[in-house]
């Protein structure tokens, strides 16, 4: 441990803190100097891709998908129409149980009746069944899709909209593919 966190490439963020009122502990924080610029530049990307504007959907198409499904909350409502808004990139957090599943299946059939196709990718195939069983959004393992693009095969072009499920689990490096 001692070699690993000595290296020259390790790089420490944060020191160890022990909070006596609480006897927590939190451990140190290290990474690389690697890791670093692979994250600013993944930073970078999203901002960029933020900027960028694609695939929003007509607000009419968006009242005719809040008019089928007449149950979504107004907080459901307000993330359909972020991640079906112009930017080229957008996000949803929720806990569990927020009824991500149920948005993202009216998001979906807000996009496709404006025209787009709607896959989906998570890092674990369970995830992936879910997404494709609960929303309706064909989808596979972020692997599946890596080994397939790297065949040259379903690339994703302007007119596919692709949602990734529990995203904050996908690891730095999985985000590095330009």
């Amino acid at each position: 441990m001692a070699r690993v966190l000595h290296h020259p490439d390790a790089l420490r963020l944060d020191s160890e803190r022990i909070s006596f009122s609480t006897s927590d502990r939190s451990p140190a924080k290290y990474t690389t100097h690697d890791l670093i610029r692979i994250e600013a530049e993944m930073a970078n990307r999203a901002v960029r891709l933020a900027r960028q504007r694609s695939h929003q959907v007509a607000r009419r198409v968006l009242a005719q998908t809040f008019e089928r499904h007449d149950l979504l909350s107004g907080e459901q409502k307000s993330a359909i129409e972020h991640i079906a808004g112009d930017a080229r990139i957008a996000a949803v957090v929720g806990r569990a149980g927020a009824g991500k599943t149920t948005m993202m299946k009216a998001a979906r059939e807000a996009w496709e009746a404006a025209g787009y196709r709607v896959f989906g990718a998570a890092l674990a195939s369970k995830a992936a069944e879910g997404l494709e069983k609960e929303a309706g959004i064909a989808s596979r393992t972020l692997s599946a899709w890596e080994l397939r693009w790297d065949q040259d095969r379903d690339n994703l072009d302007d007119k596919i909209v692709m949602v990734l499920d529990e995203a904050g689990m996908v690891s730095s490096r999985g985000f590095r593919r330009p």
